[in-house]
């Protein structure tokens, strides 16, 4: 039996790919599978991983190398690799990160033992010599992203109705929200155990005013995936106070621009319905609500 499918997208991480890798094929547990899946990556990737596998010939067996026909981004490389899957357990891996050697070994270990729908732990992050410790410790109801620290057991995604992003930004919180929520029992590893790589060439660290507007796009269009879902499972009041937040969130992608007048516009007019409602919360911190009226009337980037 496979115990852990592991899904890695594999596109432009030539410069990483190899300690990524590396770190899979060590791992201490046994019967796993890995599904490295070639977004139509341009450049030397898919040749370093190769090459790497041919250090473990004992891993040969367990890798599987999925080619997609055309270049399609993360959410429908995860989806992809997620469905075909065939593990116990599921989890996903960037392939610019690495992970501790015994990170899938103790996290199935416990999944087992303690007979649990979602395992998750702390991670670090790093600049590659840097190591910052990110506790994990507290989750809400409604687990957030990211995908890579959490173990899940693969029934969830198979005997529910999942909705599947497209959209980048937030994508593993669309994924977590309705994991979460089909879960009947969780556990958690007080242990760093995924090292997360800040790499400053990415998508994601990128500030500049498309790449802000961007983001917000795709993080509302996943926000509305997830109060969707919501509303499907007719859970939506329930959760009032998170989506507040969910939206309070998306809109925090455009605060680099918040020194110019149509991007505070822009700010306001997202989720327009949230100026009015975010104050109202009696789930809302008075600190937060300050910080959000400053950024309202413009005071925040120059404060």
């Amino acid at each position: 039996m496979i115990k852990v499918s592991v899904v890695i997208p594999v596109y432009g991480v030539e410069k990483f790919i190899a300690r990524s890798a590396r770190s899979l094929f060590e791992q201490t547990l046994d019967n796993l599978e890995y599904i490295f899946v070639n977004d139509c990556t341009k450049d030397y990737s898919m040749e370093i991983l190769k090459d790497i596998l041919e250090e473990y010939p004992y891993r040969k067996s367990q890798v599987r190398i999925i080619e997609m026909p055309t270049n399609s981004g993360l959410p429908t490389v995860r989806r992809h690799g997620t469905q075909l899957a065939t593990g116990e357990y599921l989890i996903h891996c960037d392939s610019d990160d690495w992970i501790d050697a015994d990170m899938y070994r103790l996290m199935y270990e416990k999944a087992i033992t303690d007979d649990l729908d979602i395992v998750w732990c702390d991670y670090y992050k790093s600049d590659g010599s840097n190591h910052y410790y990110i506790s994990q410790r507290y989750q809400p109801e409604l687990m957030q992203g990211p995908l890579w620290n959490k173990l899940v057991r693969r029934s969830i995604y198979e005997s529910n109705d999942i909705i599947y992003p497209t959209a980048n930004k937030a994508e593993d919180g669309v994924l977590m929200t309705q994991i979460s929520f089909f879960a009947k029992s969780r556990g958690y590893i007080d242990r760093p155990l995924y090292f997360y790589f800040i790499n400053p060439d990415s998508i994601c660290g990128q500030i500049n005013e498309f790449a802000c507007v961007r983001k917000l796009e795709q993080e509302v269009e996943n926000t509305n995936l997830r109060i969707n879902f919501l509303e499907r499972e007719g859970a939506l009041n329930k959760y009032e106070s998170v989506v507040l937040e969910w939206k309070y969130t998306a809109r925090t992608n455009l605060l680099p621009l918040m020194n110019i007048r149509k991007y505070r516009k822009l700010w306001r007019n997202t989720f327009a319905e949230l100026n009015r409602l975010y104050l109202q919360s009696n789930a809302i911190s008075i600190r937060q609500k300050v910080k959000f009226i400053l950024i309202y009337i413009g005071l925040y980037r120059k404060l």
